[in-house]
């Protein structure tokens, strides 16, 4: 007598989006069933990329078929950065990345960076031709508008150490001094002898 082995067809290669699982049939119920992980089920459920083979037996015939599939993994991310803050009426850029065929912000625009003018929350969902999708927000705060400000002598001779005074308004924290010879200082009032 011959008889045919079981027809096992576990369908196309599927891709995972993050966090999401998929569940692997192998058909021809009352079979004994051996995976490549070792389960002994019919079915298994899998998050995990790779290459899955099924070798189906017949009880009665002890005629076998298989079927092997590969998952694949999407990797599909995106990252808005830290949130900022608007200065001097300056935009803010916000790039949701490369890699994805897909965006959708929450301004209506569908480019990968927008520039943006007014404070709020921000958020981007981008999407990958596996029909993947991942999201993320970030918070433009308003920012205060700062005005650098400094005094100093007139007049100094060469050597003598110029007091410089920061006279800045609108609440900056940091500083960066450029003395004009090759010299820098991050302190609020510096001071500093020029030599030439």
């Amino acid at each position: 007598t011959i008889a045919n082995g079981p027809n096992v067809n576990l369908g196309t290669d599927p891709i995972l989006c993050d966090g999401q699982t998929v569940n692997l049939d192998a058909g021809n119920a009352g079979s004994n069933f051996l995976w490549s992980n070792g389960a002994l089920s019919q079915t298994i459920t899998t998050g995990s990329a790779g290459t899955y083979i099924v070798v189906v037996t017949d009880p009665n015939t002890g005629c076998e078929g298989s079927d092997t599939i590969n998952v694949a993994q999407s990797f599909l991310s995106v990252n808005l950065g830290n949130d900022q803050y608007l200065c001097n009426g300056i935009p803010a850029t916000l790039d949701a990345g490369s890699g994805a065929t897909g965006y959708l912000w929450n301004t209506g625009a569908t480019s990968q960076v927008i520039s943006v003018n007014s404070p709020g929350t921000y958020h981007v969902v981008v999407s990958d031709a596996a029909g993947c999708n991942a999201i993320d927000t970030v918070v433009i705060n308003p920012g205060t508008n700062i005005t650098a400000n400094f005094n100093s002598p007139a007049n100094t001779p060469l050597w003598q150490t110029v007091q410089f005074t920061d006279n800045s308004t609108g609440g900056a924290i940091t500083w960066s001094w450029d003395f004009g010879d090759g010299t820098t200082s991050n302190l609020q009032n510096p001071t500093h002898a020029f030599v030439s």
